[in-house]
């Protein structure tokens, strides 16, 4: 069994901050760093003795994709398995609308894992504009005639497809993948204490969400070891080069260098469900509006709640029996003694192995064999995975790390001949050769690409999100160079 799966990355693969966050606009892990908790345990899961499985780098979305790929996924592969989040929303619409292109063509089998809805808290789909319904409709249509059924995050998603003509023959109830990592029983535990001024806490913040940057930096200031754990592309920019983070931004939420919780090296961005939750195991509390900020620290053992703002969060917290309250005003303020005691993990513990057997169900349903069958563990992968030594998780520029500063200085320094691509800075001869018409400098232009390709293509056998793109970047600008002076060229003749 050959198996493509939809993932920024496996599990195994160790790829630097700097080449994750340069893999594309949203990083290797698409954008938000909790992607990897559902196509890590996906890709774990699925990976059993005898199987081979592959990720596609979310490249079977991209505008790329031709007819020549799609006949490599049907010609190579043996299923397409494709764990997903909230994709049923206005803006993954262009993405989602790609896939269903390429699954319309495959031949193969086709498994949608955990795929959700982004609504409002209340759920109501009325809204839900014409285009998004067809988009969504087109979806599931493609994915139902390539497999049994489609597994969903929870009863909210379910109602709306429902709404769209997909009943209980089409949808399976399946909750999220990344809470079955640990395998059938998950077990939290509280201590009956509150945590003290002195804890570590672990927060996590959705940046957008208004009070919440108040809310986190009220509860910074009372507990002085509690963390800020960002999840963003654009966070991780911040993190790495001192990137001012783009886009909309709750007012609290650290958005530049001068944020305190940057000054005082507070933050702390996680590249691998393994880091992140050997760092949350130390934690003896963390919450915040992030789904998979608080299962990281649930698979962890850590006690979480989260303060839930859409149906894509709520309705996962309650098939899995997260504690949840809405998000707080920031004139409401969050309580962390409060929110520890009330907070009540009985029936996350309960439900853990029902739904863990309704997921694994759901896999065998669509004739997927998991490591969690009988005589199906792979203990070799797990052994790899167990050995695999994952970069340490980015701090501010402000840490005291130089063994991470000498590393981003490696990355930036990627040759003599790259440095010569660059612009910003460059120096500027100020009497030099020059070709003695555009034809001649075209045909300069023309060789320096060729050589560059060449030695690119040198390469071949590294995966490709983690080509460093520098010389990549150098190719491009030569390219639209040398465009350029061909139009010219064309119009002086």
């Amino acid at each position: 069994m050959r198996i493509l799966v939809r993932a920024g990355k496996a599990p195994h693969d160790v790829v630097s901050p700097e080449a994750s966050f340069a893999r594309n606009r949203s990083g290797v892990f698409g954008a938000n760093v909790g992607n990897l908790l559902f196509t890590n345990a996906v890709y774990r899961a699925i990976y059993v003795p005898g199987s081979e499985v592959v990720v596609d780098s979310l490249e079977t979305e991209s505008v790329r994709v031709n007819d020549k790929y799609v006949d490599r996924i049907n010609s190579e592969f043996d299923v397409f398995v494709l764990p997903l989040a909230n994709a049923f929303r206005t803006q993954f619409l262009p993405w989602l609308d790609r896939l269903s292109a390429v699954i319309e063509r495959l031949k193969i089998p086709v498994v949608v894992v955990g795929v959700g809805a982004q609504l409002g808290l209340s759920g109501d789909y009325s809204g839900v504009s014409d285009k998004t319904n067809a988009s969504v409709a087109r979806f599931m249509r493609a994915v139902l005639d390539h497999s049994a059924s489609v597994g969903v995050r929870g009863e909210i998603t379910a109602d709306y497809l429902n709404s769209l003509g997909f009943g209980e023959e089409h949808v399976d109830v399946i909750g999220c993948p990344s809470m079955y990592d640990n395998g059938r029983q998950m077990t939290v535990e509280k201590k009956t204490v509150p945590p003290s001024k002195g804890a570590r806490l672990g927060l996590n913040v959705t940046p957008s969400i208004p009070g919440m940057g108040k809310n986190l930096m009220a509860v910074a200031e009372q507990y002085p070891n509690s963390v800020y754990i960002p999840q963003e592309h654009r966070e991780l920019a911040l993190l790495l080069w001192g990137q001012k983070v783009a886009g909309k931004l709750a007012q609290g939420v650290p958005g530049d260098t001068s944020h305190p919780l940057y000054k005082q090296d507070r933050i702390r961005f996680f590249l691998d469900p393994q880091t992140w939750r050997d760092y949350l195991s130390t934690c003896e509390f963390a919450f915040g509006n992030r789904i998979h900020g608080n299962v990281a620290a649930l698979t962890a053992g850590t006690p979480a709640v989260l303060l839930s703002h859409d149906s894509r969060t709520l309705e996962l917290a309650q098939y899995h029996g997260i504690p949840y309250r809405p998000v707080p005003s920031a004139e409401e303020g969050i309580d962390v003694g409060h929110l520890y005691a009330d907070a009540d993990f009985t029936e996350l513990n309960r439900v853990s192995s029902e739904n863990f057997d309704r997921y694994t169900a759901f896999l065998g349903k669509n004739n997927i064999s998991n490591i969690f069958d009988h005589g199906q563990a792979n203990s070799d992968y797990e052994r790899q995975l167990s050995s695999t030594s994952y970069p340490r998780p980015v701090g501010t520029l402000y840490a005291d790390d130089r063994e991470a500063l000498i590393s981003r200085v490696r990355w930036l320094w990627q040759g003599v001949e790259a440095d010569q691509g660059r612009r910003v800075g460059a120096y500027t001869p100020p009497f030099a050769p020059r070709p003695s018409s555009s034809a001649d400098e075209l045909a300069a232009l023309k060789a320096e690409v060729s050589r560059l390709e060449h030695k690119l293509n040198e390469h071949e056998g590294t995966l490709t999100y983690l080509r460093q793109p520098a010389e990549k970047r150098v190719i491009e600008g030569l390219r639209v160079r040398a465009g350029r002076f061909r139009r010219q060229h064309r119009k002086s003749r």
